[in-house]
């Protein structure tokens, strides 16, 4: 403890001596004894207190009075003045300033003095978030944001920002942050920034996802009034507004892909012919406008034009027959070869025919067409237009530019025989048969029988102009098939024939006959009692990757391998593990491979069978999603191209019951009609099953509502019957997950990355799927 005097002087002068004896004679009556010297010690010369307040202690030692003097106000003193020894408590608040605080004390005792440092640190400054990464799904939303301050802040944003809003609680402990749905193509992102006193800041990083992506070929396949929120398209518009030959509301768009869709707006929009357009579907549903798969309830706020297009659409060239056969999907630009206008006097907007001398295809026109009164095109060429499906198929011409290559002469002003009829089947009964004959002008023909056939005679055996003429067949007992050849023949027209076939009892088929009565490798034949027993999974048989020999059961492979560039199509096929992948193949180097054995070497299927093709699907299956959908069937007859009779569109009658049934009538209206029901059956997650059904009909044969079709299948004395189990499929990217057991099916056909797809009581038809998946096999025979 430091110790204070008041120390004598030492020197004295003589004249100070002299005044010292002087007054110590005078003081006589005082005490002897020396006054004590003042004095002052402390135990401690400075303080630290905490930042939160608190107080210390000093202590004073003295003889004389003394006080503290201090001239800040944030410090208290106890007591601050006194007389002799005492304790002094030192007190501070919590320092709520960011600056360090500090004060000199002053003692003073007599004239003794001692100081004392006091100090206390100021606050830290804090400013945080939590979280520092928000993220968002494209429909956007709210999430709250914590935040942790003892400082003022304010935000402020990376870029300039409409799709968040913020609001902050009333004690600034957290923040709501929402995001508006995502109605661009793209993901976003944006910095929210803290900016707080003292330099403190913080950050917040916050993303939405952007919109799925969705193919024109994915579109097409949604079903009937499916929501197309948060996915976009797209494509080049392969539609004219100009030409007013499609509502100002709708346009075409089409893919690289060969993929073609129609978009319909609520409002008319301004995008010309060969923009390419990025369309966000928020607000729409799958439709059909006028015949064409679309897109409709859309919003023109939502569709973006591309400053520099990217996709490439060339006409895809096609010919009537093809599109009468069904081959060709509504929507798609195509380009038809060497037509000419059937009757040159009408005009574009009177509907007028093209045609080969052969086929004919209607123009679809509408009034507000621009060139709807212009006389049609008298030449002979190539004419580009979109087809459509509206009560029949249709061609819908853009603009005259799509007729302007119709420049040659034209070919089909000669005389023309078209007949309604090309083959004809007679059971061993014989009977009659009308064929008509239609000409573009008065020409006169005639029909000749071919030799040693005289058991089919015709009446009349010529005409004039369009007329007919009836074929008569007696009755056969004999054994096999005969046939007859009539040709009709006219002066400088070409002949037109017509195939008569007389078969004899048992010769004709079931279509179903050809397809296996079970799943290549299952325990128990597809039949009704085995798939409603309790192994009904035994009658799902074994599961293929497309293009592999090997079958996996529905209970997973056991053993897996990842795609490499080691693995080969051919060795593959030895190999027993599963092929996992990532992109949907199983083979990293496909090639050029585009049916089965060209990848495989070989079928899986037993001898005399093969994987089914695209031909055989059509004889007992529905050729298009239209045509296969429970829901939306209706009554309605068209084009498919069998394949029994090669380069001839047949006919078939397709009727539904609005639920679970699907009826046709294939080869309609001919003797080798053929019907068939298409049924859903069992139960939805478990063993649902389709069951088909056919009977063999004629000429005759007709329905055209499901109670009558129902009626017909009642009244047949014999049928023919294959159930195809709902089996799902395995997972390309394991091997082992089953996926939609008892609920949908993917049979694999012979084309690369095609299948008979079957989805509970939706719909059956044929559609995509990747190789890498495995899926149940239905074996055809040779």
């Amino acid at each position: 403890m430091k110790k204070t005097f008041s120390t004598p002087t030492r020197g004295l002068s003589i004249f100070s001596t002299l005044v010292l004896i002087l007054s110590l004679s005078l003081s006589g009556c005082k005490d002897d004894k020396d006054e004590a010297l003042p004095t002052l010690e402390i135990n401690k010369h400075s303080i630290s207190l905490a930042l939160e307040g608190g107080s210390e202690e000093i202590i004073l030692s003295t003889n004389q009075s003394w006080s503290i003097h201090t001239e800040s106000s944030w410090l208290t003193l106890d007591p601050a003045s006194g007389k002799g020894d005492a304790k002094v408590k030192v007190s501070a608040n919590k320092n709520t300033d960011y600056q360090l605080r500090e004060t000199t004390l002053t003692i003073t005792a007599g004239s003794l003095i001692e100081k004392v440092t006091v100090s206390q640190p100021g606050l830290e400054p804090v400013l945080s978030v939590n979280p520092q990464v928000m993220e968002f799904e494209v429909a956007g939303g709210h999430q709250t944001l914590a935040i942790t301050s003892n400082v003022k802040w304010t935000t402020s944003f990376s870029e300039e920002t409409d799709w968040i809003s913020l609001q902050v609680s009333a004690d600034s402990t957290s923040m709501e942050i929402t995001a508006s749905p995502n109605t661009t193509t793209e993901s976003r992102e944006v910095t929210l920034t803290f900016n707080g006193d003292q330099h403190k800041t913080a950050a917040l990083t916050i993303t939405q996802e952007e919109p799925e992506l969705a193919t024109i070929a994915e579109l097409r396949n949604l079903t009937a009034n499916t929501k197309t929120d948060y996915i976009w398209v797209k494509g080049l518009v392969t539609s004219d507004k100009e030409g007013k030959n499609i509502d100002e509301k709708n346009m075409i768009i089409q893919d690289a892909s060969g993929n073609a869709i129609a978009l319909q707006f609520t409002t008319k929009h301004d995008i010309a012919l060969g923009t390419q357009v990025n369309v966000l579907l928020n607000g729409g549903s799958k439709t059909t406008v006028n015949g064409l798969n679309a897109i409709g309830s859309l919003s023109t706020a939502l569709l973006s034009p591309q400053p520099t297009p990217t996709i490439t659409v060339n006409p895809t060239v096609k010919t009537i027959a093809n599109i009468l056969a069904g081959e060709v999907a509504d929507g798609l630009l195509i380009q038809l070869n060497e037509v000419e206008f059937k009757d040159i006097t009408k005009t574009y907007g009177d509907q007028p025919i093209l045609w080969n001398s052969s086929e004919e295809l209607v123009l679809s026109t509408l009034e507000t067409a621009t060139f709807a009164k212009e006389k049609v095109s008298d030449k002979n060429g190539f004419v580009t237009g979109h087809l459509t499906q509206n009560g029949g198929w249709k061609l819908l011409l853009r603009n005259l530019d799509d007729v302007k290559h119709m420049t040659s002469p034209r070919k089909y002003d000669k005389p023309q025989l078209k007949l309604d009829a090309n083959a004809h089947t007679f059971d061993q009964q014989g009977g009659e048969f009308v064929v008509n004959v239609t000409t573009n002008s008065s020409v006169r023909w005639t029909v000749n029988v071919s030799a040693n056939a005289d058991w089919c005679t015709v009446q009349p055996s010529s005409g004039t102009g369009s007329a007919s003429f009836t074929v008569t067949v007696a009755a056969y007992a004999g054994t096999g098939n005969r046939t007859a050849t009539l040709t009709v023949t006219a002066d400088k027209a070409d002949p037109a024939i017509v195939e008569i076939t007389q078969t004899t009892i048992g010769q004709r088929e079931y279509a179903l006959s050809k397809l296996a009565e079970s799943n290549l490798g299952a325990k128990l034949a597809a039949t009704e009692e085995n798939i409603l027993g309790p192994n009904y999974k035994e009658t799902w048989g074994l599961y293929y990757q497309w293009g592999r020999n090997v079958g996996f059961p529905h209970t997973g492979a056991t053993a897996t391998v990842p795609a490499s560039e080691e693995i080969t199509a051919e060795k593959a096929q030895t190999m027993t593990e599963f092929i996992t992948s990532s992109n949907g193949d199983w083979l990293l180097n496909p090639g050029s491979a585009t049916t089965w054995e060209a990848r495989a070497g070989s079928s899986p299927c037993p001898a005399g069978y093969h994987v089914p093709t695209k031909d055989d699907l059509i004889q007992f299956f529905p050729s298009n999603e239209a045509s296969g959908t429970f829901a939306t069937t209706q009554s309605r007859v068209i084009y498919e191209k069998l394949v029994d009779r090669p380069g001839v569109p047949d006919r078939t009658l397709y009727v539904g019951d609005g639920t679970s049934k699907i009826y046709a009538i294939k080869k309609f209206e001919t003797a080798d009609a053929y019907a068939l029901r298409f049924e859903m059956l069992g139960q939805i997650g478990k063993n649902l099953y389709l069951k088909i059904t056919e009977f063999l009909g004629n000429e005759e044969t007709y329905f055209d509502n499901a109670t009558d079709a129902e009626a017909s299948f009642n009244k047949a004395t014999a049928t023919e019957v294959r159930i195809l189990p709902l089996a799902g499929m395995l997972s390309f990217q394991d091997g082992v997950t089953l996926q939609a057991p008892g609920a949908a099916s993917w049979y694999w056909l012979d084309a690369k990355m095609r299948c008979i797809y079957m989805l509970n009581t939706t719909k059956i038809y044929e559609n995509g799927a990747q190789c890498g998946y495995a899926q149940p096999i239905r074996c055809v025979k040779d």
